[in-house]
């Protein structure tokens, strides 16, 4: 799986694999933890490419996902999230906020700095309030004059003093072919473990094998192969670990779309003894833009797939001239509110708006169309008490805003 951000002059594809290069059990486990909550982010909050797909660049921005996790026959809201861009529609703020019996309370914050020079991502920093020190994690990026990323710098429990890992990266032309992994927190660091990359002969990466260093001598660890339909999407990621001289099966992942590729579906599969069973199934359904608008994961219980948890996204375009920051475009107060409440539109132009009231199962639940007014009154008391999205076009540009009724 790879992410590509496209947003302005910013083109750069980055490789998840990369930071999956610590070589004891435990770091492995913790690094792809990290790698899978951190591709999450750069996929939710700048663009991406739709297993190996390229996305073509466009301006609308995730504003707002909402996550919910299935009890029993209901889903239950688990968080959300909200974005904020800088001027070059670039995230820069991504603030998570969980669900504690009803009450929503900021959990973690990460932060995205950019090199001013070339737009590339310089750093990635998260804040949890809840952690002695407010960090949890921070790493840093550097490139070369083509500006492909070569080196990767990674702390854990940031700011505590000094680098934990780096990673360096060695490119045939464009291609990333080798990654190295070393332990900085040891003096000197010293090379721990490295990946080598391989391309079919479309130029599409179709897997790699990697090396672990076993106290002097170099062991093959873990190697995967990728393939894919005749339009370049993925349709199978097989998964193999070393164990003394031999290759063994560890888990597949398996996709299929629909016709248009606005449905896709990917089920992991995990190798027990001499088949593959079923574990999660993952779904997600696109727009015609190739935006994701919801994703739902399945649990398999014996013969059946059970829900497990749901994640719903909302877009909007932000305009040059427009406040990037959500929370600025639409003032709703009171907030939380009774039944009623206003919403007051910054920055109102001309145009009409349409304010539509949004549940957490993302369904409309009331509408109001070509409003002219700074202010407007909105009335829920119908409805029930709990988080709605409040979801205001205006032209070609959307804003999104919440409010909770007690």
């Amino acid at each position: 799986m790879q992410i590509t951000v496209q947003k302005n002059r910013f083109k750069k594809r980055v490789s998840t694999e990369k930071i999956l290069l610590i070589s004891s059990i435990y770091y492995q486990k913790l690094m792809k933890t990290i790698a899978t909550y951190l591709s999450i982010i750069l996929i939710s909050g700048l663009s991406f490419v739709a297993n190996g797909q390229n996305v073509p660049e466009r301006e609308k921005v995730l504003l707002t996902s909402i996550s919910y996790d299935w009890n029993n026959s209901l889903w239950g809201l688990h968080s959300y999230r909200v974005y904020e861009y800088n001027d070059n529609d670039q995230v820069v703020s991504i603030f998570r906020y969980h669900n504690y019996n009803g009450d929503f309370s900021l959990t973690d914050k990460t932060m995205y700095e950019y090199y001013e020079d070339f737009d590339s991502l310089k750093s990635v920093i998260c804040y949890n309030p809840n952690v002695i020190g407010g960090y949890t994690y921070h790493f840093s990026y550097y490139y070369d004059d083509s500006l492909r990323l070569i080196q990767e710098n990674y702390i854990i429990n940031f700011p505590d003093p000094g680098i934990k890992y780096i990673y360096t990266y060695e490119y045939d032309e464009y291609k990333l072919i080798k990654a190295y992994g070393y332990l900085a927190y040891l003096d000197p660091a010293y090379l721990k473990s490295y990946k080598i990359y391989y391309y079919n002969s479309d130029n599409r990466f179709s897997g790699y094998l990697f090396y672990v260093l076993n106290d002097t001598v170099w062991i093959k660890s873990d190697s995967a192969f990728y393939k894919y339909d005749t339009n370049g999407y993925v349709i199978k990621k097989e998964y193999f670990n070393r164990n003394v001289n031999e290759w063994q099966n560890e888990w597949l992942r398996e996709y299929s779309y629909n016709d248009n590729y606005t449905e896709w579906e990917e089920v992991l599969l995990k190798w027990k003894d001499t088949a593959w069973s079923n574990e999660i199934k993952t779904l997600k359904w696109f727009d015609e833009e190739g935006y994701v608008t919801k994703m739902i994961r399945m649990d398999w219980n014996d013969s059946i797939w059970e829900n497990l948890d749901k994640e719903v996204y909302f877009y909007g375009v932000l305009g040059d001239d427009e406040i990037k920051s959500v929370p600025k475009v639409l003032n709703i107060y009171p907030n939380p509110c009774a039944g009623k409440f206003n919403i007051e539109i910054n920055n109102k132009n001309s145009a009409k708006e349409t304010i539509s009231v949004i549940n957490i199962s993302g369904q409309e639940v009331l509408q109001i169309v070509n409003t002219e007014s700074k202010i407007n009154t909105v009335d829920i008391s119908d409805l029930s008490a709990g988080l709605y999205i409040i979801k205001m076009t205006e032209g070609n540009n959307c804003y999104l805003g919440k409010v909770i009724k007690q």
